[in-house]
């Protein structure tokens, strides 16, 4: 049966978070990890429901190890910083991992393409990206308007390197959104590191926990 989102303490989310970084160039052990599941839920509605704020900027979307799972912490950037602090777990948002075939925009076979590449080749890709200057990725900033639809889905995947196609793939995540009629699937994510002026490592505020 899957698992739906919890909530941690502080200490959990910065001890579960250390324990991703402990592993991070360990390839080995990660795919360990990463046999456990290959997507999470997120329900974003959860934060209009309780909030007055309206999020319109990122979700931050951070991978840690608890009680021996690898489970997904998110949490709208815009609560991702020192001033929410002393509560900040209150924002976080726990998801652990799943196994699915899971089904801006991108065409369902992109998609799908995406999502099998991860399927069928994170035990090789795992360890040579936790060999690579970057490693493994420790956080992803993922557009808030992906997530369309009050409960979605969201599945690892790999993409092409467009700036060398014959390359190492790049991590990504796919937002499976659906509604009574259709599927659809969204993708504005970028991993970090590397950072960059629009995913600075100063806003990543739990990595610093």
């Amino acid at each position: 049966m899957t698992q739906r989102p919890f909530t941690l303490t502080n200490q959990a989310i910065s001890d579960s978070i250390n324990n991703w970084k402990n592993i991070s160039r360990d390839g080995k052990a990660l795919v360990t990890y990463f046999e456990q599941g290959n997507c999470f839920f997120f329900d974003i509605s959860n934060y209009s429901a309780s909030s007055s704020t309206e999020i319109t900027e990122d979700i931050h979307a951070y991978p840690g190890i608890y009680n021996d799972s690898l489970i997904f912490m998110l949490i709208p950037s815009q609560y991702d910083n020192e001033a929410y602090a002393k509560d900040i777990s209150q924002y976080v948002s726990v998801s652990p991992v799943f196994w699915s075939l899971g089904g801006g925009r991108i065409p369902e076979g992109e998609a799908k393409h995406r999502m099998e590449r991860w399927n069928n080749h994170y035990k090789t890709w795992v360890p040579k990206q936790a060999e690579t200057a970057d490693g493994i990725f420790l956080a992803f900033k993922i557009d808030a308007e992906d997530f369309e639809m009050p409960d979605s889905q969201v599945n690892f995947a790999l993409r092409a390197n467009l700036d060398d196609p014959f390359g190492h793939a790049i991590a990504d995540l796919v937002v499976t959104n659906k509604d009574e009629t259709r599927v659809f699937y969204d993708d504005y994510v970028e991993p970090v590191p590397p950072f960059s002026a629009s995913a600075s490592v100063e806003s990543f505020y739990l990595l610093q926990l």
